[in-house]
This record gives structure tokens, sequence and C-alpha cells, in this order.
């Protein structure tokens, strides 16, 4: 049962689910970069201008330090637990 092909198959099926799962986050990370307010394709050109907006953003940021605060701390308390 462990042939060649059904080795391609599953090799395959990898490459598929794996695309299916990166291929959304490709897309949002092109179009952080998209310089018009309207999302289109192809992309009329390039603009850092949205990461900017997003990072004067105070909420954006205090969201962003309360993320890693409850990261740091849940793995501050794994690695005591698991010491």
């Amino acid at each position: 049962m462990d042939g060649p092909r059904t080795r391609l198959a599953l090799q395959a099926w990898t490459v598929l689910v794996l695309a299916f799962l990166f291929f959304p986050l490709v897309l949002i990370f092109v179009y952080a970069f998209n310089s018009s307010n309207i999302e289109s394709w192809p992309l009329p050109g390039l603009t850092l201008r949205w990461l900017n907006v997003t990072w004067n953003d105070d909420q954006v940021r205090r969201s962003l330090l309360l993320s890693l605060q409850a990261g740091l701390t849940a793995t501050g308390i794994a690695l005591l637990l698991g010491s």
C-alpha cells in the first residue's frame, strides 16, 4: 500500500493543503503594499502608506503590546509548569 503512486498522491495532497492555507496570507501581505484604496488586480503600485497609517493608530499599538504581554506571560507560565 506504500507504493510510489501513494507517496506521490500524499505529496500532492500536502502541497494542495499548504497552498490552501498559505495563499490567503500571501494575498493579504501583497495587498498591504497596495497604493490604491480599492482592492483591484493587478495592483496599480506599491507603497508603505498603509503600514504607516496602521502603526500611527494608537489602538493598534496598544493591541500589539497587549498581545505581546499575553504571549510572554503564557510562555513564562508554560516554562514554569513544564520544568
